[in-house]
């Protein structure tokens, strides 16, 4: 495994900024027409394919 080391200053969103971008994605996911179990089964796969990748 190998590690990174992130060098600079990371700006927190606002709070405005962080709901459009919350209202961004929520658009897109109704515009694609997933369900909340989509999304649980999406989740579920690509942890399934870390653990996978890690061993």
């Amino acid at each position: 495994m190998s590690a990174q080391i992130l060098t600079g200053t990371l700006k927190l969103s606002s709070a405005e900024e962080f709901e459009a971008s919350l209202d961004e994605a929520q658009k897109w996911v109704l515009s694609v027409e997933y369900t909340e179990n989509d999304v649980d089964d999406i989740v579920k796969s690509v942890r399934k394919k870390k653990r996978v990748c890690e061993l």
